[in-house]
């Protein structure tokens, strides 16, 4: 039985969790621009990354006899593999062309061959990193690239055992001295807080910490995004402080976030009260908080969308490409241009790692949508083809 040397069903495996190589990104990149059918083939996959029996399926076609074996079987729980075995059949015919290919061009750069959206290889960004800058209430300032432990005394440590800060100022028993953490644009960064409390910062945010927690209360304060694992003290309520609004626990998992003086905060495990001008509500796990219209709005989240950037993750549900070019944006630190063509209301799905180069994620949003990229060092316009 003819074997062909590239199989879809990895290529497609592997596209999803963020690991193809040029050749392979090449290859499927040509075979979803062989024939309209086969992009919203590839659509439907990359909108539900979870379904891979579909994908697997691939895996045991047979160039010369899966098609009229297939046919022949005409009972409806079968149509629906039919219709994937036609399509299919075209596909391993153009793998051996794709293979032919690569074979004669596996010396050149690939850098205009659809990888990266016209990026050159050479001049393709990078994903975020570890960093922040750590102000101290003193006024002396840090450049962190690893994450921070801080101690009960006021000292900070990196993770691998390096002193910061020995011994933090501490004014009085009963004074509270602030730090601030911040995170700009390309870094994200992750910390360990006095009590335990574990906390993961997005880029373009902030967070204003006590050197120790009082006896009364553990309050921080947050401008941006960040996800909170708060360690459990039944004395001690824990409680984030955005623009005024407050989200108080004992101990549970949630999400903030509070970009451009907006405010949701989402709850994945135990439970939180929000409260801003006399307004309380109470949340339970799946759910989350907005405030809108002097309010807050209650609704049943998307936990997997909400927590998707914690998790080193671009996942777009539904989303416009306004809302998909402000997370490349904080990303990969770019200037975004949308030319005016450019749908603002169609909506778009799919998913990849964050820890790739710009290019791949190019490339992705290519497969699902209808646009053009083009990059100069961190300048990127989006077009529409």
């Amino acid at each position: 039985m003819h074997k062909e040397p590239f199989q879809l069903s990895d290529i497609l495996f592997k596209y999803l969790s963020g690991e193809c190589t040029d050749v392979e990104l090449d290859i499927l990149h040509n075979w979803i621009n062989k024939d309209p059918r086969n992009k919203e083939l590839f659509q439907k996959l990359v909108s539900n990354p979870q379904n891979t029996e579909e994908i697997e399926f691939f895996d045991k076609l047979d160039v010369d006899r899966s098609l009229e074996e297939f046919k022949s079987k005409n009972d409806s729980k079968n149509r629906f593999k039919i219709i994937w075995i036609n399509i299919a059949a075209s596909i391993l015919i153009l793998f051996g062309l794709s293979f032919f290919y690569y074979q004669n061009q596996q010396q050149n750069t690939y850098s205009n061959n659809s990888l990266g959206a016209n990026t050159k290889k050479k001049a393709d960004v990078s994903p975020a990193n570890i960093g922040a800058r750590l102000t101290l209430a003193d006024g002396k300032e840090f450049v962190i690239e690893d994450e921070i432990i801080l101690g009960s005394n006021g000292e900070i440590t990196s993770k691998n055992g390096e002193n910061i800060v020995e011994n933090a100022a501490l004014e009085s028993e009963e004074a509270i001295i602030y730090n601030i953490l911040e995170v700009p644009k390309a870094n994200f960064f992750k910390m360990q807080l006095p009590d335990g409390t574990h906390v993961w910062i997005n880029a373009m945010s902030s967070v204003k910490f006590p050197t120790k927690f009082s006896k009364s209360e553990r309050r921080v304060f947050l401008d941006g995004e960040a996800y909170f694992e708060v360690a459990k003290d039944a004395t001690k309520p824990f409680i984030v402080e955005v623009n005024g609004k407050e989200v108080k626990v004992l101990g549970t998992h949630f999400n903030i976030k509070s970009y451009h003086n907006s405010f949701k905060t989402t709850l994945v495990e135990g439970s939180v009260q929000v409260s801003f001008h006399g307004l309380t509500e109470k949340l339970a796990p799946g759910n989350y908080a907005a405030w809108r219209n002097n309010n807050f709005v209650i609704d049943k989240a998307d936990l997997q969308k909400e927590v998707a950037w914690k998790n080193n993750e671009f996942y777009f549900k539904n989303d416009n490409i306004v809302q998909i070019a402000n997370q490349l944006m904080m990303w990969y630190d770019l200037d975004i241009k949308l030319a005016s063509s450019v749908s603002k209301s169609k909506t778009y799905s799919g998913s990849i790692n964050r820890n790739v180069n710009l290019s791949e994620v190019l490339s992705m949003l290519e497969f699902v949508g209808d646009f053009k990229f083009l990059t100069n060092g961190k300048e990127l316009t989006i077009k529409s083809k």
